[in-house]
């Protein structure tokens, strides 16, 4: 009989175990990844908004100091061509998911797909509604996902 020879190899119970830990890492990165991505759209949407601000001060400055009257659609168009080339969340060309509002009221459909452009107005000051504003003031609404807050930016 050979006594002093020892086999080698993994037991059953140590394969077990790296697979057990593997699974739990496994699992932790399929439980954090959605609210990492909720995160960066979110990032998205807000860098979305400061482009339109950016836009629209642009506008101004171009226009001595008036916004755009969204109202006519060549005013509209104009914005959306020549000032707003490129977003990453949204179509600015889609009226469904762009809105333009003239004044304080929220858009009862205001959800993570569409962005407020409201003119005569300006954000409050928690950041997060609207209040009467000059005729050459603007604010731009967003909905975030992670948080379902609304946020508020200023031209």
């Amino acid at each position: 009989m050979n006594v002093g020879t020892k086999q080698k190899g993994f037991t059953i119970i140590e394969v077990v175990l790296v697979l057990a830990i593997a699974a739990l890492i496994f699992l932790m990165v399929f439980i954090a990844l959605p609210a990492l991505q909720r995160g960066q759209r979110d990032t998205a949407r807000k860098q979305d908004a400061n482009t339109v601000i950016t836009a629209l001060n642009t506008w101004k400055g171009n226009h001595r100091g008036a916004l755009p009257d969204f109202t006519a659609t060549s005013a509209r168009t104009e914005f959306q061509e020549n000032y707003v080339k490129q977003l990453g969340q949204y179509d600015a060309t889609d009226d469904t998911t762009f809105k333009y509002i003239d004044g304080t009221d929220v858009s009862s459909d205001l959800t993570t797909d569409t962005m407020q452009v409201s003119t005569n107005a300006q954000c409050n000051e928690d950041g997060s509604s609207l209040k009467a504003g000059s005729t050459r003031s603007a604010a731009v609404l967003i909905k975030l996902e992670a948080s379902d807050a609304t946020v508020c930016i200023d031209a």
